[in-house]
């Protein structure tokens, strides 16, 4: 054991763990301490001091892990000490050394803050290392926990969020800074107060639990946890829309306690003023838009109910002019001089094309209202259009265009849920369409395919191409694009549009893809036989 005559030793050659000041005037008594301290396991470096003043200057100048104090000190008590360590908010342990041995003298210690009184008459190195370690690791502990709290406080005041909590009785113990601005309360005027003054929230609507109630039965344990939005009364008289979170704070384990039991619950409330104000915006533009979109379904009725009435009557005189032209072309009102043949042809041709025209319109506008009959059932792919084939053979031949199928490779057919008749209309005028804007020489191609739960149908052609700005406007009705794809040409342009209704009333779709010069694709799809 090394010692120095200053007053300060090493208890061990080893570094020292613990630093302490032993505080007595009695040198006698002090080596009594120090040989006690020595018989102990303590690493520790000791520093010795006689009085109170300079025990004063030692704990300004340094840091010490425990004091150890005589009573009974020349120039004043050892409990004067005391008090002034804890009244300067000195941290460190302090444990009182006397030789008195009464229990109101160990009261008065420890109300004054020891940590803990030895008796010296009765001092021992089990005693005494027992005393020093405890002290010292309460400390800590107490020292952690408070840089814990402090934390803890500190990121509590700094959240958006309003935050208050209560202990088991639901009595308010802190309130950050939000909660303050939300509720009107401030933290010294809250803590301590029942949590209904302090929040009082009701339920947004009737029938659910206040706050208060909330909270009780998150004590309790009836819920580990809580979230509703509520109605808090604010100090100043003001509702505000709280979106409210409840949990509960469960105890440490330890001796006496049981594991679930609640020390108090904590809440989070958030102002939803916005969010309700948005969520009402919401709501009036669904309903407008509702209301928009039920205008528009009843005016494309009215529209589609006006186009098929018109239509129907229409052909009504139009089947009557072809009647009567083919009857004076039969000569049954007399002989036909051949230049008024000529011109009953012409009025024929002019009432066929016409009674087209209305024909289409007609079967547009009961696609639109939903009027059009479909016989959904699984058809072979292939079959079909080897239907289609000879519709467009002389269409083809005229214009000296190539035609070219690409079926898929081997295997089993193909198989459609759809409406057969329609999906042959569809790609007939899609193989006309392709013929039509296709130089001679050029070539047309019909393929099918099937991909997962669809299948695919693809006319290609090596025709003009149409720009991109344009892909869209070959689908809607009454567009009807010139021999180049680009200028607005004759006809009613019901041909893609009415293409199109049909593959989505079939749940299936129609898209095309182009490039100018190059060409166009169109690819209808179509739902897969099961």
């Amino acid at each position: 054991m090394s010692r120095a005559w200053t007053g300060e030793y090493a208890i061990t050659e080893s570094a020292p763990a613990l630093a302490l000041l032993l505080v007595d005037d009695d040198i006698v008594d002090r080596a009594a301490v120090r040989h006690t301290i020595g018989a102990t396991s303590l690493a520790a470096t000791v520093l010795e001091v006689g009085s109170i003043d300079d025990a004063r200057s030692a704990l300004a100048r340094q840091t010490f892990d425990c004091v150890l104090l005589d009573y009974q000190l020349p120039d004043a008590s050892g409990l004067d000490l005391l008090r002034d360590v804890r009244r300067r908010r000195i941290d460190v342990p302090v444990i009182m050394l006397t030789g008195q041995n009464d229990p109101e003298t160990a009261v008065e210690l420890m109300r004054a803050g020891a940590a803990d009184f030895l008796p010296k008459a009765a001092l021992s190195a089990d005693r005494l290392e027992a005393a020093v370690r405890g002290a010292v690791r309460l400390s800590r502990t107490e020292r952690a926990l408070r840089a814990s709290q402090a934390w803890a406080s500190t990121a509590l005041r700094s959240i958006g969020d309003a935050v208050v909590t209560t202990d088991a009785a639901g009595i308010v113990t802190f309130v950050n800074r939000a909660a303050e601005e939300l509720t009107g309360w401030e933290p010294s005027q809250a803590v301590g107060r029942p949590l209904a003054e302090v929040a009082d929230c009701v339920p947004e609507k009737t029938g659910g639990p206040a706050l208060s109630d909330r909270v009780t039965h998150v004590l309790t344990g009836r819920s580990s946890a809580s979230q509703a939005d509520m109605i808090l009364h604010t100090r100043d008289g003001r509702s505000v829309p709280v979106d409210v979170r409840i949990a509960r704070v469960r105890a440490e384990r330890r001796d006496g306690v049981p594991p679930e039991a609640a020390v108090g619950a904590v809440m989070a409330l958030r102002d939803i003023t916005d969010r309700k104000a948005a969520a009402r915006a919401l709501e009036l533009a669904r309903a407008d838009a509702e209301r928009a979109r039920a205008e528009a379904e009843a005016a494309n009725r009215a529209k589609s109910e006006f186009l098929a009435t018109m239509s129907h009557e229409l052909r009504t005189p139009l089947n009557a002019i072809g009647g009567f032209t083919e009857l004076i072309s039969d000569e049954i009102y007399g002989p036909v001089a051949p230049r008024q043949r000529e011109a009953l042809l012409r009025i024929k041709r002019a009432q066929e094309l016409l009674l087209g025209l209305i024909n289409a319109v007609l079967n547009f506008a009961k696609v639109q209202a939903g009027r059009l009959p479909l016989h959904l059932s699984a058809f072979d792919v292939q079959r079909a259009l080897d239907d289609v084939r000879p519709l467009v053979l002389p269409q083809l031949l005229g214009k000296q265009v190539a035609f070219t199928l690409r079926p898929p490779g081997e295997g089993p057919p193909i198989m459609a849920y759809a409406d057969r008749e329609k999906v042959q209309q569809i790609v007939l005028n899609l193989l006309s369409n392709a013929t039509k804007f296709t130089p001679r020489g050029g070539r047309v191609e019909l393929g099918w395919s099937a991909t997962g739960v669809s299948v695919r149908v693809t006319v290609a052609d090596t025709g003009v191409g149409m720009p991109a700005e344009r892909l869209t406007d070959v689908f809607e009705p009454f567009v009807q694009l010139g021999s180049d794809r680009t200028t607005v040409g004759q006809g009613t342009g019901l041909g893609l549009a009415i293409s199109r209704e049909l593959a989505r009333s079939m749940n299936g779709e129609l898209i095309a893809e182009s490039t100018v010069g190059v060409g166009a694709i169109f690819t209808l799809l179509l739902p897969r036989a099961p």
